[in-house]
């Protein structure tokens, strides 16, 4: 069993696209079952049942909620998941993307302003809820699954090399996995899951829709019957992309992760490019 654990937005959605694509390597239906942390009330069955193939050597659960822990600060799963994954799968391995805190904590910023759950600014939205920053002090993160887990069960992946090198960064994570990284030839599909915010006309759209999951799935089947030329043009009608991180917003956001990297390197061996 293994576990693609975060950190959220840092490319594992990419990552996922990538690693599906090995024949023995089976990934979970949705790719975030989130069951030991938000659904562990349905049962192991309905987890087994997400998993569509038994006969492959592997199974991949995405969940990166696993990796925003431990949960005092925002979230509403219960502070065992670690326990219970253990109990699960104590041989498990696992995977875990990081990627600078600053770029990290502002995409997720701007995902939750997307999803409709965010209004504030950003000083005051990072002062009121500390997941912000909470999930990329790393260090902590970690520190808490290695009460169950031994390091050598963790493969840490820097999100700039899985930027500039998807394939290279994906067959690594394979071969980590103990799975044969070149019995298949992996397509790199490009990023996925790219933050952006919606144009007026996608707010719009999205109101009268009555949520961002119905208005993604008439975007999808637009794009389906759509003819391709046409991709780029129906996307650029409903959203438009962030507004770069200013220099004063990195001066906001840096001071929380002061000396994050070294402790990061200390507790892992894992020194961050940011």
């Amino acid at each position: 069993m293994a576990y693609l654990v975060g950190a959220q937005k840092s490319g594992t959605t990419t990552l996922t696209a990538l690693l599906k694509q090995h024949p023995d390597l089976e990934v979970c239906v949705p790719e975030e079952p989130q069951y030991f942390s938000v659904n562990f009330d349905r049962g192991i069955d309905w987890y087994r049942s997400l998993f569509a193939r038994d006969d492959v050597e592997m199974w991949l659960d995405g969940s990166t909620s696993y990796a925003m822990l431990p949960a005092a600060w925002d979230a509403t799963w219960d502070v065992d998941t670690v326990q219970r994954v253990h109990e699960y799968s104590p041989e498990a391995l696992f995977i875990y993307v990081l990627r600078d805190p600053v770029d990290r904590a502002y995409s997720a910023y701007w995902h939750e302003r997307r999803q409709g759950r965010e209004s504030r600014e950003l000083g005051q939205a990072i002062r009121e809820r500390r997941s912000y920053v909470g999930a990329g002090l790393y260090s902590e993160r970690l520190a808490v699954w290695l009460e169950h887990f031994s390091l050598d069960r963790f493969h840490l992946v820097d999100f700039k090399d899985l930027v500039e090198q998807p394939v290279q960064v994906a067959k690594g994570c394979l071969a980590f996995l103990g799975l044969d990284p070149d019995c298949v030839q992996l397509e790199d599909p490009g990023r996925r899951n790219q933050s952006f915010q919606y144009s007026r006309s996608g707010n719009a759209l999205r109101s009268f829709l009555g949520t961002n999951d119905r208005l993604e799935g008439v975007a999808r089947f637009v794009a389906r019957l759509a003819p391709e030329w046409s991709h780029r043009w129906i996307k650029g009608s409903i959203t438009r992309s962030i507004p770069p991180l200013s220099e004063a917003d990195r001066k906001l956001l840096s001071p929380h992760f002061d000396g994050e990297r070294e402790r990061l390197e200390k507790l892992s061996g894992f020194r961050g490019s940011w």
